[in-house]
């Protein structure tokens, strides 16, 4: 049961990863004014449902079958707080002081519709996750608008998702944070990072398998373009995405997901026909201003061709 009417909702993915969810639940609980709702993406066992009745205002929806990162939707779908805070099983960090600072960022600012969190790897203790177009090591430490969504750290005012529609179902993983970062901004709402909010990121292996990136990538990225790209980003920007992730393919040994990807691809537009809405003329002007710090092609190639195991 969760408690009424509460300020904040914590919605909590997980996957066959009980550790990390018996590590999570009691320091969540702890949260004031803050319901916990699990959900659960067909694990193995029930070690979700069994875990969340041990704890207060904790809920767990078990799904049917595993839905991926857009199994989110059905925490968003269920969750009652005015702060809606997504995280993966093993991204933990967050502090009542934490929910203080969010409550501060949305009341100041009616615009911003979402804040991405500053994420830490576990380990290191260094910046992970940084999906943002701009260079960690310059802007880590500061405030600024973003067009992407660190879907596994991140919060957001509850009535946006009314206003522009859930992550993309069709999706299951793999830039469904852009899909709805576009949708949010061309309706004239922001999206933010801030470091004042910092989690920690433990980059648990179960139910990751070795070949997803190259293959959800590489198939979501024609459908984000499909979805979203003006027909002259499609036939500039969409080419150098796919180029990139057919050498990533290459050279760690997954070119058979790239090409596959490719094919479902194409046979699986079908399935979004009336979804398209290209990005508006007001948020290209946007996307332009925030690609004003993106580093050169050189730290590109640097950071992403010449290494490997990306954490994702």
């Amino acid at each position: 049961m969760t408690s009424n009417n509460p300020e904040f909702s914590i919605i909590l993915l997980t996957y066959n990863r009980e550790k990390y969810l018996a590590l999570q639940l009691p320091e969540l609980i702890k949260l004031n004014n803050t319901e916990i709702i699990i959900v659960d993406n067909a694990s193995s066992s029930d070690y979700s449902n069994n875990l969340s009745a041990q704890y207060k205002n904790t809920q767990c929806i078990k799904l049917d079958k595993n839905y991926g990162a857009v199994g989110r939707n059905f925490g968003i779908q269920a969750a009652t707080g005015k702060y809606l805070i997504t995280l993966d099983d093993d991204v933990w960090g967050i502090t009542n002081k934490g929910l203080n600072t969010i409550k501060e960022i949305f009341e100041e600012n009616s615009l911003i519709s979402a804040a991405c969190f500053k994420v830490l790897d576990e380990k290191s203790g260094e910046i992970t996750n940084w999906c943002h177009h701009c260079d960690p090591i310059k802007f880590s430490e500061n405030s600024f608008d973003t067009y992407e969504i660190s879907e596994g750290a991140v919060v957001f005012r509850r009535e946006i998702f009314s206003e522009v529609g859930l992550y993309p179902f069709e999706f299951f993983i793999s830039h469904e944070g852009p899909d709805l970062a576009f949708r949010i901004i061309n309706s004239g709402k922001r999206i933010i990072y801030t470091p004042k909010i910092e989690v920690i990121h433990a980059h648990a292996i179960e139910g990751r398998k070795s070949w997803r990136r190259y293959y959800y990538d590489t198939r979501n990225l024609i459908w984000l373009a499909y979805r979203n790209y003006n027909w002259d980003m499609i036939l500039t920007k969409l080419p150098i995405s796919l180029a990139a992730m057919l050498l990533y393919s290459i050279r760690d040994g997954f070119i058979r997901y790239y090409f596959k990807a490719i094919k479902d691809a194409i046979i699986g537009i079908k399935h979004l026909r009336g979804t398209r809405q290209p990005i508006t003329r007001a948020t290209r002007k946007k996307m332009k201003v925030m690609d004003a710090n993106r580093p050169s092609l050189i730290f590109y190639i640097k950071k992403r061709l010449f290494t490997k195991g990306v954490k994702i």
